[in-house]
C-alpha cells in the first residue's frame, strides 16, 4: 500500500495527504510507587516527507520518566524530573499555488481509570517564529487571506479523541529563493497536576462518629447507671454497672454496638452527651470536600491499577495541499445544537426576565391560576462556541439554549465545565428530564456518585461560595449551576424563566 501512495504522488502532486502517529504517551505506575510517564514514538521511520514537509521527532525510540508526582503548573516550567517536554521539528517549503495546512490531534485517547479521568496536563508550544504568525484571532475565518505561514495553537486542556493541538498554513511559493520556508519546533509537555488529582480511601466523608467514654468519672458513672436503670427494660443478666463500663448488654447489643448500629434514639443520645457518657470523636472521619476541592479523587486501588492499565494517546499529524482542515466543534453533548450565554437579570425587575416559548410565567391573582407571557426573543449575547463565552466572561457556568425562526427559546439549559468536561441541565415545565439530569451530573465524568441524590433534587457539589463548581437538578424541572450559595448560578425554572444571578 506504501509504494502505491508513493507512485500516486510522483503522478499527481495537486493532491497529497499525510497521517503519522507519532508518539504514544504511557503513564505507569510501578507497584505501589507513584507513576511515570513513558514517550514512545510509532512507525518505522523517524524522519517523514510528504511533498516538501518533514516532521521530524529528535529523541530515540523511548523517553522515560521514573518515579513521577504530581506537580503544579509553576513546577512544571523547570522541573524536568516531573514533566517532560516533547519536540517536534517541522520543516518545509511549497510551489503549491494552495499551500500546504497540517493539523496536530489527539489519537487513541485511553486516560481514565474505573471511569474516572485522570488530569494529565499538556502544554503545547512553538519554540521562536520557524512556523511563521502565531494568529491571535480567528484562524479559520482569517486563513482566505493569508499572504504568510500562521499557525495556531488550538488545545483547550482537554485529553479527548480527535481535539485539535495545533494547526498551521503554511504560505503558497514558500519555496527557497522567494518567501522563506518554515523550519519551528512544536513542543508538547505532559505532567501529572497537583491542583487537579487527589489519593483518597476515606472520601466522601462519612458522618460524624460517636464512642463510649470509656474513662468516666463516678458522677457520670451514677448518671448513666441510673438513666439506664430506669429507661431500659431488657438489661441481660449484667447489672446497668457493667452495659455503662461497655461490658453487659441490654437486648445483647452492647454500648458501642447500640451506638455503632444507630439503636439509640435523638432523646437518649442528647442525654448521654450531655453528661459526658457517649463522646463526640472530635477527629476527622474521612476526607473532607474543602481538601478534595474539586479534584478528581482516586483511590490507592485505582492508582496502582495503572500498573496494569496503562493510560495512553497518540498525537496524529495529518498534513494535505490547501485549506481542508475543518473548524473544531465546541458543541455540548447534552446541549446538541444549542447557542450559549451569559445574561444577568435583575431579581427585583421582572422586565429583565427572559422567557421560554412553554413559559407559565404570569400569574392571575383574580382566577388564581397561571398564564403564558409573550416569549422572549433573543438575537444577541449568543455564541456558538462556549469557550468563546467562558474566554468573553470569565465565567465557567451559563446559559444553553435553542431557538426557532423567531429567535424564542424553545428548550432552555444551566450549563457549566467541570475539570474541562462540559455540561447542560434542561429545564422543564413538567421535571420530565429530571432521571436523565440526575444521572448526568452524579455520572463518572462529572460527580462520580458523590452528589446527594433524593426523589426530589440531586445536589452537587459544596454550593458554599468556594468558587468550585456546583449544580443542582430538581424532580419539578428546576436546573441551577452556578459557584456560590445559590445565587452565583445559572438557573432555568420550571415555570419557563431563564437568568443568571451573580449575588
Amino acid at each position: 500500500m506504501e509504494g502505491k501512495k508513493k507512485k500516486y504522488l510522483i503522478k499527481s502532486y495537486k493532491q497529497m495527504f499525510l497521517v503519522i502517529g507519532i508518539f504514544t504517551l504511557v503513564l505507569l505506575v510501578g507497584g505501589t510507587t507513584f507513576a511515570f510517564f513513558n514517550y514512545t514514538r510509532t512507525g518505522s521511520a523517524n524522519t517523514v516527507k510528504v511533498g516538501r514537509i518533514y516532521f521530524n521527532h529528535q529523541e530515540g525510540n523511548t523517553i522515560s520518566l521514573e518515579n513521577v508526582f504530581p506537580i503544579s503548573s509553576e513546577q512544571a516550567e523547570t522541573d524536568t524530573v516531573n514533566a517532560k517536554t516533547l519536540s517536534i521539528t517541522v520543516v518545509g517549503d511549497t510551489d503549491y499555488d494552495k499551500g500546504i495546512e497540517y493539523l496536530l490531534t489527539l489519537d487513541s485517547v485511553n486516560n481514565t481509570v474505573n471511569n474516572k479521568k485522570v488530569p494529565i496536563n499538556l502544554e503545547v508550544s512553538v519554540t521562536g517564529e520557524g512556523l511563521g504568525t502565531a494568529e491571535t484571532g480567528d484562524y479559520y475565518t482569517n486563513r482566505e487571506s493569508y499572504t504568510e505561514s500562521k499557525y495556531k495553537i488550538e488545545y483547550n486542556d482537554r485529553l479527548e479523541q480527535d481535539n485539535h493541538l495545533l494547526v498551521d498554513f503554511i504560505s503558497p511559493n514558500t519555496t527557497k529563493g522567494t518567501i522563506e520556508g518554515i523550519n519551528g519546533t512544536i513542543n508538547i509537555k505532559a505532567y501529572l497536576d497537583k491542583d487537579k488529582v487527589a489519593i483518597s480511601d476515606t472520601y466522601p466523608e462519612s458522618e460524624p462518629s460517636y464512642q463510649l467514654n470509656t474513662n468516666m468519672t463516678q458522677e457520670e458513672m451514677n448518671a448513666c447507671v441510673e438513666y439506664v436503670s430506669n429507661n431500659y427494660k431488657r438489661i441481660g443478666e449484667e447489672t446497668p454497672e457493667s452495659f455503662c463500663n461497655g461490658t453487659g448488654t441490654i437486648a445483647r447489643k452492647t454500648f458501642k454496638e447500640m451506638i455503632d448500629n444507630n439503636l439509640i434514639n435523638t432523646n437518649q443520645m442528647n442525654y448521654f452527651i450531655e453528661n459526658n457518657i457517649i463522646l463526640h470523636n472530635d477527629y476527622s472521619n474521612g476526607t473532607t470536600d474543602d481538601w478534595v476541592d474539586g479534584r478528581i479523587v482516586l483511590t490507592t486501588e485505582e492508582w496502582n491499577s495503572l500498573a496494569n492499565t496503562p493510560l495512553s494517546f497518540k498525537v496524529k499529524v495529518e498534513a494535505n495541499e490547501g485549506i481542508w482542515v475543518q473548524k473544531p466543534s465546541k458543541s455540548i453533548a447534552s446541549c446538541p445544537d444549542c447557542k450559549f450565554m451569559y445574561y444577568v437579570a435583575d431579581p427585583d425587575d421582572e422586565s429583565t426576565w427572559k422567557w421560554t416559548t412553554w413559559n407559565m410565567g404570569g400569574y392571575d391573582e383574580t382566577n388564581d391560576e397561571s398564564y403564558a407571557l409573550t416569549p422572549t426573543q433573543i438575537t444577541s449575547g449568543l455564541y456558538d462556541n462556549y469557550e468563546e463565552l467562558i474566554e468573553a466572561t470569565g465565567k465557567n457556568y451559563f446559559l444553553g439554549v435553542k431557538l426557532n425562526s423567531n429567535n424564542e427559546v424553545t428548550n432552555a439549559y444551566a450549563c457549566g465545565v467541570k475539570d474541562n468536561v462540559p455540561f447542560c441541565i434542561e429545564g422543564t415545565s413538567d421535571g420530565s428530564k429530571y432521571n436523565a439530569n440526575s444521572s448526568l451530573i452524579n455520572g463518572a465524568n462529572l460527580w462520580n456518585n458523590t452528589c446527594t441524590v433524593e426523589s426530589s433534587y440531586t445536589e452537587c457539589g459544596q454550593w458554599n461560595n468556594s468558587g468550585s463548581l456546583s449544580a443542582y437538578a430538581f424532580s419539578d424541572g428546576n436546573g441551577r449551576v452556578g459557584v456560590g450559595n445559590g445565587y452565583v448560578a445559572c438557573e432555568v425554572g420550571p415555570d419557563g424563566l431563564f437568568r443568571c444571578f451573580e449575588s
